[in-house]
């Protein structure tokens, strides 16, 4: 849990998933990087978004790149999320 985050009507929240060498969640917000410090380190298993507000906010999700606000603000190389595979 990264605790709250100080946000204002039209902010957009950007979610990076870093799986090489120890699984990391990190943060952006409006195309700025959060502080590393809340950074989840350590992952595993299935991890699925979630997010929790109060009062009357709105949330959208979006999953489709084309349609992203900001570019990665991250100098690793980050990919949309894809919907979990089976692999055989």
């Amino acid at each position: 849990m990264i605790g709250t985050l100080q946000t204002q009507e039209g902010d957009t929240l950007s979610v990076y998933v870093d799986q090489k060498e120890v699984p990391t969640l990190r943060y952006a917000v409006n195309g700025k990087m959060v502080d590393a410090s809340r950074f989840i380190k350590g992952m595993k298993g299935d991890n699925r978004p979630a997010v929790s507000i109060e009062g009357n906010a709105i949330v959208k999700f979006r999953f489709d790149e084309h349609s992203f606000k900001f570019k990665q603000a991250s100098d690793k190389k980050f990919d949309a999320i894809i919907a979990a595979r089976t692999i055989v």
